[in-house]
């Protein structure tokens, strides 16, 4: 059975996402990362990166002209 990310967070313990410390997102965060297909966390991975090392590419380029 797969849990969904909604699976995952009930089964943490902070009641308020303001309470939520950073050590607790940060687990939170891999548990979620680590149940998702890995396909699909390649593609999203490629579709966010791509176009910051893009605009990190074109701004190198246009400082040294």
């Amino acid at each position: 059975m797969t849990e969904t990310v909604e699976d995952v967070i009930r089964e943490g313990e902070p009641t308020a996402p303001a309470t939520v410390q950073q050590a607790d997102m940060d687990a939170l965060v891999a548990r979620v990362v680590a149940k998702i297909n890995p396909d699909v966390l390649q593609r999203v991975t490629q579709e966010i990166l791509k176009p910051v090392i893009e605009a990190l590419i074109k701004d190198e380029l246009t400082s040294k002209r």
